[in-house]
């Protein structure tokens, strides 16, 4: 790929959550819903609305719609609920494209694969779909090689790839999405859909698997096969240190091609660990361990800070302990929709399941991606830059 267009990749990704954490508090207090899945109808404003009920109280239902999306609906009365059906069957991928062709119209292609409805530009399917469709079997092989329980997908995943930023930017602000200059991709858990844009003609006529090298494509797609395949929870989503540490993990063609580049190096994100080394450097990682496992906010108020130690920390207990990391992540997976986990739980678990004291484990992280000899060498090259 021409160097010269890596720039578009390389901009700081976001994964948003869309208003899940909202939903969250939401339904803190509800009733117990029917275990078996069923689908029901809901007359909002005059239309019916149809989905899978997850969760309800007294003034609030949420629904997973029949393409995927999660949708929270205000009742009146449990009445206005009615059982349609006893089972509760998605959109098919046939069904879903479709509905994509006519919300897209003529200025859009529509694209189905084995896992795929991929809305693109018009020119080559290959161009477009091929990357999402053969990124998600590689990392779904990737579980299964690690003995991770995956589910089959319950819905056609829906990757969208606009044909310029405008067309990109306008549905954000449609959907009423936090706009970010910076945001080249993002996966929302709400919609179930990842979304990107073609930075340029050029960059197709250079290299036609583009977008299999770009760190925008492989970290959303790891977003969306996670939290559809069982892996994360779509409807009560783990810490955010252990999403986006994942998603980073596959950005090395060592964890998101593993068979093709089975060696340790491969796996180690190079743009990551510069990033981790440079702030040791700085020395601002010290005692920020725990505030990444105990909560969000330090994504909030460092989110560079938090991006790299959320690799570090996935990365260092991914490769020393793989069952046990793995099984953390399942765990964490097999709670119930929109439980909230309070940070002292988030603690406990995080010691339950690997027996670490924190602090010994910030000073093992430290020696393991920024041992004392590199710190060294560093700064000596650092001082002799100042006397230049």
């Amino acid at each position: 790929m021409n160097n010269r267009f890596l720039w578009f990749f390389l901009l700081p990704i976001c994964a948003f959550g869309m208003l899940l954490p909202d939903v969250s508090l939401a339904f803190q207090s509800q009733d117990p819903m029917n275990e078996s899945s069923s689908t029901v109808s809901l007359t909002v404003q005059g239309r019916k609305r149809y989905g899978m009920p997850l969760a309800i109280n007294k003034e609030k239902v949420a629904l997973v719609r029949l393409d995927g999306r999660l949708s929270i609906f205000e009742i009146e009365t449990k009445k206005d609920l009615k059982q349609v059906a006893d089972s509760f069957r998605p959109y098919s991928p046939k069904q879903l494209k479709s509905k994509l062709k006519k919300e897209f119209g003529e200025r859009y292609d529509v694209t189905q694969t084995n896992n795929f409805v991929v809305v693109h530009p018009w020119g080559g399917e290959e161009t477009w779909a091929k990357p999402f469709e053969l990124t998600f079997i590689r990392m779904r092989e990737f579980f299964e090689s690690k003995n991770v329980e995956i589910e089959r997908s319950e819905f056609p995943l829906v990757a969208i790839v606009f044909r310029s930023r405008s067309d990109f930017d306008r549905y954000l602000h449609n959907e009423s999405l936090i706009h970010n200059g910076a945001v080249a991709g993002f996966y929302s858990r709400q919609s179930n859909r990842l979304v990107t844009y073609d930075p340029s003609q050029m960059l197709r006529e250079k290299d036609d698997d583009w977008l299999l090298g770009s760190s925008t494509v492989i970290h959303e797609v790891a977003h969306q096969a996670t939290f559809n395949l069982g892996v994360h929870n779509r409807f009560a989503p783990p810490p955010l240190w252990l999403t986006e540490g994942v998603a980073m993990l596959f950005e090395a063609k060592g964890y998101s091609n593993f068979r093709e580049f089975p060696g340790r190096t491969e796996r180690i994100n190079k743009r990551r660990l510069s990033a981790l080394r440079e702030l040791y450097q700085k020395g601002e990682v010290n005692g920020k361990l725990s505030r990444l496992v105990a909560n969000d906010g330090l994504f909030e108020e460092e989110p560079e800070l938090a991006y790299a130690l959320s690799w570090a920390l996935a990365f260092y207990l991914a490769e020393n302990g793989p069952e046990k990391f793995w099984g953390y992540v399942q765990n964490d997976a097999a709670r119930k929709p929109f439980s909230v986990v309070p940070p002292a739980d988030r603690m406990s678990h995080f010691a339950d399941a690997f027996g670490f004291d924190l602090l010994k484990l910030e000073f093992e992280m430290r020696a393991y991606f920024y041992p004392p000899e590199d710190e060294k060498r560093d700064r000596e090259r650092n001082k002799r830059r100042r006397r230049r």
